[in-house]
């Protein structure tokens, strides 16, 4: 009983009678669209979100799962695998939109290329581990074979491996058809 609040106390005998009537369909939607700011454009969510990730978290029958992924199951019923993802079709997911006609289903691949279109992914200069900035990295590609990996790395404060990478398309592979 510690965790739950007055309101439950009054009703319930219990954490057991609680949970289940707070699994009920219609307590869950009522539950997740109270927490969802509806406009004309995209209906952000209010709710809690992920410390790693920012986007919306809510309790799905036990589980936290990400808000619109909730929002898809809500209105459109189960998913039928896991490793189906909920994708934006507004690019504002990291905004928190769970407004159903933003969402549709896709694979992994789906996912990262709407990332890349959307200009939220990580690669290059973007990254956090990133050391080298573009121009850089294509001024390292353009001297292949003009200039040793050992002086490359002395000059940008990279160890030799990263000028190597670059050179053989591992690291900033982007670049390579630029250069």
């Amino acid at each position: 009983m510690r965790g739950m609040n007055c309101f439950s106390r009054r009703l319930f005998c219990g954490t057991p009678c609680y949970k289940s009537w707070n699994r009920r369909p219609e307590q869950v939607q009522a539950r997740f669209w109270v927490k969802v700011k509806k406009s004309d454009g995209c209906w952000i969510w209010q709710g809690a979100r992920s410390s790693v990730t920012h986007y919306g978290m809510f309790n799905y029958l036990g589980h936290n799962i990400h808000a619109h992924r909730a929002a898809w199951i809500i209105t459109n019923g189960p998913i039928a695998h896991t490793r189906i993802h909920v994708l934006h079709s507004c690019y504002n997911g990291h905004l928190g939109c769970v407004r159903p006609s933003h969402l549709y289903l896709g694979d992994y691949k789906q996912n990262g290329r709407d990332t890349v279109i959307s200009g939220r992914s990580t690669w290059g200069a973007r990254s956090t581990r990133a050391k080298l900035t573009e121009e850089q990295a294509h001024t390292i590609l353009e001297l292949q074979g003009k200039a040793r990996s050992k002086d490359l790395a002395a000059k940008y404060g990279v160890g030799h491996g990263a000028i190597s990478a670059i050179w053989r398309g591992d690291s900033w592979r982007q670049l390579k058809g630029r250069a």
